[in-house]
C-alpha cells in the first residue's frame, strides 16, 4: 500500500502495537496503513460525512471492516474509550485542535500526534500546559510545503520562546530538510517585514526578533 510522504512521517511517529484515534481521518488511509503494517488499532473519526462515507469506502477495500471502526463526529465525540490511546490531530487549525482537545477524555490519551495547518509556537505552548511534552518532531516536505508533525507524551518540561518557536528537538537535529524549513521561515519572515507598515513597532520588534534567532540557528 503506497501513502504520501506526510501521512508516512506521521505513521513513523506512531509506537507499533498502540491504541490509535485518528481524529479528521479524511478517507482512513493512514488507519488502514497502521493497521496493516504497524500493528496499530485503530479508530477512525471524521466529522465530514463524506469524508466518513470515503474512510468506510476504503475500509471495506482493504477488508479491514472489523478491524477499524470508523465514528462520524467532531473530535471525541462519540467516541467509547478504554486504556490508553495515540491521538492523531492532523490537517487542522491550531484553535480547531486545541478546543478538541478541550475534552474530558484527555485523561485516556498518554501520546498526541499533531500537525497543525498554523500557529506552531501556540500549539507547542498550549499543549505543553495540558501536562505533555515534545517527545519528537519531524518535518517534511510534500508538493512545496512544509509540515511540521510533533509527538506529545505526557510529562512536563520548560521550554523557551526559541524551542516553543522553532521546536527543541529540531533546533538541535537540524537534518537537511529542517534546515530548509527554517531558511523558509526566514525568507516568509522577511517578506512579512517588507510588507508591515513602520507604525506596527511592536510586531515589527517581533518578526525581527524572530529572524534574529533563526539567523543564529541557521549559522550554528
Amino acid at each position: 500500500m503506497q501513502i504520501r510522504k506526510r501521512l508516512k512521517t506521521i505513521a513513523s511517529l506512531v509506537d507499533k502495537g498502540s491504541k490509535v484515534i485518528d481524529v479528521g481521518c479524511d478517507h482512513a488511509l493512514l488507519d488502514i496503513y497502521l493497521t496493516l503494517y504497524n500493528s496499530n488499532i485503530c479508530i477512525a473519526s471524521d466529522v465530514n460525512q463524506n469524508a466518513y462515507t470515503i474512510a468506510k469506502r476504503n475500509i471495506e477495500k482493504y477488508g479491514l471492516v472489523e478491524a477499524i471502526p470508523v465514528v462520524c463526529g467532531n473530535g471525541f465525540d462519540n467516541i467509547e474509550m478504554h486504556g490508553n490511546y495515540t491521538a492523531i490531530i492532523c490537517g487542522m487549525g491550531t484553535m480547531t485542535i486545541l478546543n478538541i482537545l478541550k475534552t474530558p477524555k484527555l485523561n485516556h490519551l498518554d501520546t498526541l500526534i499533531i500537525q497543525t495547518n498554523n500557529d506552531i509556537y501556540t500549539i507547542r505552548k498550549e499543549v505543553s500546559h495540558l501536562g505533555y511534552f515534545i517527545q519528537d518532531e519531524l518535518v517534511v516536505k510534500e508538493r512545496g510545503i512544509f509540515y511540521v508533525i510533533i509527538k506529545f507524551v505526557r510529562g512536563k518540561r520548560h521550554y523557551s520562546f526559541k524551542q516553543l518557536c522553532f521546536g527543541p528537538i529540531l533546533c538541535i537535529r537540524k537534518m537537511p530538510e529542517e534546515l530548509e524549513y527554517f531558511m523558509y521561515l526566514f525568507q516568509t519572515n522577511l517578506q512579512i517585514l517588507s510588507k508591515l507598515p513602520k507604525k506596527y513597532y511592536f510586531k515589527r520588534w517581533k518578526f525581527q526578533y524572530i529572524n534574529h534567532l533563526l539567523k543564529k540557528e541557521l549559522h550554528k
